[in-house]
């Protein structure tokens, strides 16, 4: 590459991003189904010819680290059979797709002979022609159940359509709108087209070649000079998942990341087996779920391109539910367990950069999909209820979260009640945020959502739910936002709430749907929040007042008005002057915090904590990395342990059978003079060559009750709950140390 003028890359460089920008407006003015029109529910990039990612649109971010996987498989299928004109699409995940309703079109954009460019527009179609319709089933266990797999192909071969092709996807498509969406898919790219024509013939093929150069390493280096501020070390996180849908429980993602000096190594070693439900992450939707989490905790002027995946060694095992083997099912995973895949990344960098890292996720689980003949049209519609996301949205550092739709969500948007219901048999009743549901924090998680709608003509519905386990965790001391509630046929006979998965459930007209969405988790200590800012929450009804002085430790008053009625109404006719001689609010009650009540409230809520040996503010899972961590923190800190253990140097092991996925795991201790200097748990088979001196055998059920003070471990030994391995005898002179180990470790909030 020669020597490159900075400025001539920035503006090659902008005039990159604003074809982007154009594509997706294309699109947004052309579609035919409100997805792309409304919600824009699409994504637009431009990639050079090699698939480098060099310029994204201000769009959906989970799409775009795909996208670059999509140009891969289309340059290594065609390879020298690329021609101008033509139009490739793809969306199958073991061939450049992340899911099947996700289509990525793309066209080679020749210059002198050589690609150049490829332009790409990836959107989510509203059905994949799989066994049902709108592209999510949560009853498939292999991808042929999940609708039309396409590997790169054309469907316009030197600018002629494969009319065949075309049609054969038209009739493997419910959607009536589907051709239209097509089309303005097809135009996206076509406006690309010209556009970056226009460019390499204003610039010349070289200095726009070495000025894609440039702009990569221009992000690179940046990256790399922020990672280098990092702290080295070997970080790791967790994610959790309800279930899969066929069964299997409590699924765990588990990242460990390396910080070495301007590079990151990130492996998902240990994270569970790909599973027979439909949340498999593929590969290219692991990657773009690394890319994004990783976006979100950079310099927000650093440009999002290639450079970022640069200095990032990933390891994604081969027959785990983050890069599952075919036919795997995987239409969910763009949600579920993407979601997770990010969230662990995050919680692994909390302990290295906690001011920067945060998740993006979200717990919504799938969209609640109906469909149905619209009396409207006479014609077949898959709605997927895009307005139905509205929560999950976590506090930053500073920075409270904000309501509607996640920062997950980029670009897309929330389409009105009213445009809704003029598209769809539906009656939007309501959309109002959920007191309390924002997770407590010193900054404050974005409030759930409530929304109600009402069916207007008979309809199916089906839906898979998650987060009424796991909700959007708390950073750095913040508490957990709220679970989510969903309810079919509210106020009637056949009632149902649904804890798992709904498949093919028949609404008919007049039927209520009520979705409880979550809200975010808080970020800090909700005890140092600004008392003035709870004021103004509660203000808000984002937060009670009970909530105020439960969750925050402020201690709000309110004065009511002694005039009421036709008497206060008078007053605030002649003028608010008048109201303030009276020494009456121009509102019926004043509101204001008590500032010395707050701090004794909040001075007794501190000592409670260091009296009980607990931080309410969030409790960690059982056996996560987050757990052993905050085992070895609290017993090597605790006088009394340090006195009996002596010089205690020893290896235990205890065997947890029956753990809620039915597998058996081991947690290991080894503790060298009184101090526990290691904490291992895993599958029994990766023990490996460790060699306990002692082996405590029971069920999770078991040791749960032991852990939280239901039982004691004396009364499990009589009841035959636990087993041994080992010299009894010679552990009974550990005894006192060993109780004390087990009280410590009770101080841990724990969930089960």
């Amino acid at each position: 590459m020669k020597e490159i003028d900075p400025i001539t890359a920035e503006v090659v460089r902008c005039g990159l991003v604003t074809i982007a920008n154009e594509m997706g407006d294309t699109m947004i003015r052309t579609a035919t189904t409100p997805t792309f029109s409304e919600s824009h529910d699409f994504s637009t990039a431009i990639f050079d010819g090699t698939g480098r990612i060099i310029a994204l649109a201000d769009a959906l971010p989970i799409h775009m680290g795909a996208s670059k996987f999509s140009v891969t498989a289309a340059l290594k299928d065609f390879g020298d059979d690329l021609h101008t004109g033509d139009l490739i699409v793809v969306n199958d995940p073991y061939h450049g797709g992340s899911h099947l309703p996700d289509w990525t079109m793309m066209t080679p954009i020749f210059f002198n002979g050589r690609i150049i460019f490829f332009p790409v527009t990836r959107a989510h179609q509203g059905d994949t022609g799989g066994a049902v319709p709108g592209g999510y089933n949560p009853e498939a266990t292999d991808i042929w159940q999940e609708g039309l797999r396409l590997p790169p192909i054309k469907i316009y071969d030197r600018g002629k359509p494969r009319n065949d092709i075309i049609n054969m996807l038209k009739i493997n498509n419910r959607e009536p709108t589907f051709l239209g969406d097509l089309k303005a898919m097809m135009g996206s790219v076509r406006v690309a087209e010209r556009r970056l024509l226009e460019m390499l013939k204003k610039y010349g093929a070289q200095t726009v070649l070495d000025c894609l150069d440039y702009i990569t390493q221009y992000t690179e280096r940046r990256f790399r000079a922020e990672i280098s501020q990092w702290p080295d070390g070997v970080y790791r996180g967790e994610a959790y998942l309800e279930h899969d849908c066929q069964g299997v429980r409590d699924i765990t993602i588990r990242a460990t990341v390396t910080v070495s000096g301007d590079s990151l190594k990130i492996d998902f070693t240990g994270s569970d087996p790909q599973t027979p439900g439909f949340i498999n992450s593929s590969v290219p939707n692991s990657y773009s779920y690394i890319f994004l989490t990783l976006s979100s905790m950079i310099d927000d002027s650093i440009p999002r391109n290639e450079g970022l995946l640069n200095p990032v060694e990933i390891i994604l095992p081969e027959g785990t539910v983050v890069n599952p083997r075919p036919p795997a099912p995987c239409t969910a995973c763009t949600l579920h367990a993407g979601g997770e895949i990010g969230e662990a990344v995050a919680f692994a960098l909390e302990k290295a950069i906690p001011k920067k890292a945060f998740v993006q996720n979200i717990k919504l689980g799938m969209p609640l999909v109906t469909y149905g003949t619209n009396p409207y049209t006479g014609e077949f519609y898959v709605d997927q209820n895009v307005t139905m996301a509205a929560g999950w949205c976590n506090a930053a550092h500073e920075t409270d979260g904000w309501g509607a739709m996640a920062p997950f969500f980029g670009a897309m948007t929330m389409a009105t009640g009213e445009l809704h219901d003029m598209y769809f048999p539906v009656q939007t009743l309501g959309r109002e945020y959920i007191t309390d549901s924002g997770g407590p924090g010193k900054w404050r998680g974005g409030c759930g959502a409530s929304l109600r709608l009402r069916a207007l003509s008979p309809m199916f519905l089906h839906t898979y739910v998650i987060g009424t386990k796991y909700p959007m965790r708390g950073f750095n001391g913040g508490t957990d936002g709220s679970l989510n509630k969903f309810v079919i046929r509210e106020g009637t006979s056949a009632e149902t709430r649904v804890t798992a998965t709904a498949f093919n459930e028949p609404l008919s007209s007049g039927h209520l749907v009520h979705a409880e969405l979550g809200g975010g988790g808080g970020w800090g200590d909700p005890l140092e929040r600004d008392p003035a800012a709870v004021l103004e929450d509660v203000l808000d009804e984002y937060v009670s007042i009970e909530g105020a002085r439960k969750r925050y430790g402020v201690m709000i008053v309110q004065r009511h008005s002694e005039f009421t009625g036709s008497v206060l109404d008078k007053l605030r006719e002649e003028s608010p002057d008048t109201m303030e001689s009276h020494g009456v609010a121009t509102t019926p009650k004043e509101m204001k915090v008590d500032e010395a009540a707050t701090q004794t409230l909040r001075e007794a809520m501190k000592k409670e904590r260091v009296t009980t040996g607990r931080d309410t503010s969030r409790a960690v899972k059982y056996l996560s990395s987050e757990w052993q961590n905050l085992c070895q923190e609290v017993v090597n800190a605790d006088a009394e342990f340090a006195r009996m253990a002596s010089e205690l140097s020893i290896e235990l092991n205890n065997v947890i059978e029956n753990c809620p996925d039915g597998k058996t795991r081991f947690l290991y201790w080894r503790f060298e003079k009184s101090k526990l200097v290691e904490t291992v748990s895993g599958l029994t088979e990766e023990l490996g060559d460790r060699k306990p001196f002692f082996t405590t055998i029971a069920t999770y059920e078991t040791f749960m009750r032991i852990n939280t003070a239901k039982t004691s471990v004396e009364s499990a030994i009589m009841e035959g709950l636990l087993r041994f391995e080992g010299d009894l005898v010679q552990m009974m002179k550990y005894a006192d140390a060993l109780n004390r180990f087990t009280e410590v470790r009770r101080a841990i909030p724990t969930k089960y």
